[in-house]
């Protein structure tokens, strides 16, 4: 009929057929009304009903099904809703499906009508015989989780479970960020446990609730091990994941007793740690130094403990290339040159384990280079 969205076309046609004296069926008109849904256009979509319904074209399923989700897309779940009871009340000759009421409950879940949504999903099957599917329990889900009502998620993927209906990432998510908004951070990565049992691959936004569940919890490390998680998985992290961990790795070191030092410590620690972490591996040591200088310039610690930090958790993640890299960018920045003695021997008694590990590796890799050149 026309490109799917250009509702603008599609009722450029749906006229054009009008004064060609072709009256349109209820083909055209559905797809002049999906076009509508897709442009969000839900006035316009219930005036094409309305105008069916004049010229004497019945609407089916198809037809409501679309008007509910412009409905739905245009905030107006109380629309949707009268929609749906004029389907399977006022005797319309419609009968409403599965994606009838996933729609009407997508509605709710859209405004955080959690109580409607649940009364819905208890109807369709109870009422009018319709099964729901994945679709429908994770818009009821959405809903409650869009309401702060964590308890009732969890009632609902446990339901699904029950009758044999399979939970995907949006349902997954779903839950995740209700356990999330609810301050239940153990259930939050209980349910991304379950994920990885059934097979079911995160995305961000999964990530994302489970790594503020955390954050909101103190779980720092296991906020830090979700954002490397990301890495493995080949997802990438958004701000809010970095602001979450860094959140997190902040209340870590956060206490009345510590003096401000330490606390300026904790938090070159924690965005360090959020970046690296997450740094896809190898060729990133260039964000990890760009941010030493941002970190430098806001006055968060020395631009010495700031490298050496860097280079500690260069380490600790086994990113041992990008280790020698910042270590050979601090000594071109004359940092970190306190540790051989005018005697020439080297004294590492001052040095973190992961800095010793990094000047050791580059004496031998010298120690290597000379020998070579002695012996050619």
């Amino acid at each position: 009929f026309c490109p799917l969205g250009d509702w603008k076309r599609a009722l450029e046609l749906l006229d054009g057929m009008h004064r060609a004296r072709i009256e349109p069926n209820v083909i055209s008109f559905s797809a002049a009304i999906s076009a509508c849904a897709k442009g969000r256009q839900w006035q316009m979509a219930l005036k094409l009903l309305d105008e069916m319904r004049g010229r004497g074209t019945r609407p089916n399923v198809i037809s409501f099904n679309a008007a509910m989700s412009a409905c739905a897309k245009g905030g107006q779940w109380e629309k949707a809703l009268e929609l749906l009871e004029h389907m399977t009340t006022d005797g319309s000759g419609v009968s409403p499906n599965v994606i009838s009421f996933t729609t009407a409950i997508s509605a709710c879940a859209r405004s955080g009508e959690w109580e409607e949504a649940i009364r819905l999903l208890e109807e369709m099957e109870h009422t009018h015989g319709v099964a729901p599917n994945t679709h429908t329990y994770s818009s009821a889900i959405s809903a409650c989780e869009k309401g702060g009502q964590w308890e009732k998620a969890l009632q609902l993927l446990d339901m699904m479970r029950a009758k044999g209906v399979r939970p995907n990432v949006v349902t997954f998510s779903s839950a995740i960020s209700a356990c999330n908004k609810g301050g239940r951070w153990e259930a939050a990565l209980g349910l991304l446990n379950e994920m990885y049992r059934m097979g079911v691959p995160a995305n961000s936004f999964t990530f994302s609730a489970a790594i503020n569940a955390c954050s909101k919890g103190g779980k720092w490390e296991r906020a830090v091990k979700l954002l490397k998680e990301m890495n493995v998985s080949g997802i990438e992290p958004d701000e809010q994941c970095f602001r979450a961990v860094i959140s997190a790795c902040e209340k870590k070191t956060t206490t009345a007793s510590l003096p401000d030092s330490h606390l300026q410590a904790g938090r070159n620690m924690a965005q360090l740690g959020a970046l690296i972490s997450a740094c896809p591996m190898g060729g990133e040591w260039e964000r990890a130094v760009h941010l030493l200088d941002q970190l430098d310039k806001r006055g968060i610690g020395s631009e010495s403990v700031s490298f050496g930090t860097a280079i500690d958790l260069l380490e600790e993640y086994s990113r041992h290339q990008e280790a020698d890299r910042v270590y050979a960018e601090a000594k071109a920045r004359g940092l970190l040159r306190g540790f051989w003695q005018a005697n020439g021997t080297l004294d590492l008694h001052d040095a973190s384990e992961g800095l010793g590990r990094v000047i050791l590796r580059e004496l031998l890799s010298d120690l290597q280079t000379r020998k070579k050149h002695n012996t050619a």
